[in-house]
């Protein structure tokens, strides 16, 4: 572990004998298992050796997964730090190129938060051998790597790093505004639509059916996540909105699914033209 900037902390991970995981056709290979601080979360990195795609082309991907630990119930959930992979050169003075074999994860955007990969860790899946985790399948060619032997393999040693950075919660989504209306608490969330007469012309010039969507925000902290839907109509020259449940990052310790949410909660629509 590398602690030079105290709000990044770094893990390098050397896989050995890489090639023999490759022509063994090695499904997953673990790292061992880390805190990130302490008291901190709990990671482990994993690598897929060798996926092949319709391209023919193999290669390699990159994940880590978050297994239960010490603390976990003194730090908060879901975890939400900025994570980066990044392949390792050997000769460690030459680091001109090493963007170029980064991959990030950020937490808040990512899709990896739909199955859960960021949500606290149950015992019982530690010892899974198929994994909730994120990352990229895709993340470098093993022609590149095999091409490139001398830059990133000493004794057939690949070197692998995760950053995490401590600081860095990258992008969240938007809350709804919370307040009283006939004594009674309330969200509201105002979606601003951009060129909306620019877009709504183009529809009915090229009579498409056009679909504009908000980003996805949340009812209130720690509640369920929603989006919603324009449908530009220009046969009828009308438009329809909806709106849908998203999965969001704290479903699975949101109880009220158990209730009929669209019969026990009011949604109103308000059209304001600016």
């Amino acid at each position: 572990m590398s602690n030079k900037n105290p709000t990044i902390v770094e893990f390098l991970w050397s896989v050995n004998n890489f090639w023999d995981l490759v022509e063994d056709d090695q499904d997953l290979v673990f790292s061992s298992r880390f805190y990130i601080t302490n008291p901190g979360y709990r990671l482990q990195m994993m690598l897929i050796p060798n996926t092949t795609y319709s391209d023919g082309v193999g290669y390699m991907g990159t994940f880590f997964r978050i297994v239960t630990g010490s603390y976990d119930s003194q730090i908060s959930w879901p975890f939400q730090l900025k994570s980066v992979f990044t392949i390792k050169k050997h000769n460690l003075s030459d680091s001109s190129h090493e963007k170029d074999n980064e991959f990030n994860v950020i937490p808040n955007i990512d899709p990896c938060r739909l199955r859960s990969a960021f949500l606290r860790p149950s015992a019982d899946n530690d010892n899974n051998p198929r994994p909730d985790a994120c990352g990229n399948r895709r993340h470098i060619s093993l022609d590149f790597l095999n091409e490139n032997r001398n830059e990133y393999f000493h004794n057939d040693t690949l070197l692998i790093k995760l950053s995490i950075y401590l600081n860095d919660f990258g992008h969240t989504h938007k809350k709804a505004v919370m307040g009283m209306k006939y004594n009674q608490l309330v969200s509201n969330y105002e979606w601003t639509l951009f060129n909306y007469s620019k877009t709504q012309n183009q529809s009915l010039y090229r009579e498409n059916i056009v679909v504009l969507t908000s980003e996805p925000f949340y009812t209130h902290s720690n509640g369920y996540l929603m989006q919603m839907f324009m449908t530009l109509l220009p046969k009828k020259r009308a438009f329809a909105i909806s709106i849908a449940l998203v999965q969001g990052d704290h479903d699975r310790y949101e109880m009220h699914f158990k209730y009929k949410i669209f019969h026990s909660n009011k949604l109103q629509f308000v059209n304001r033209i600016l």
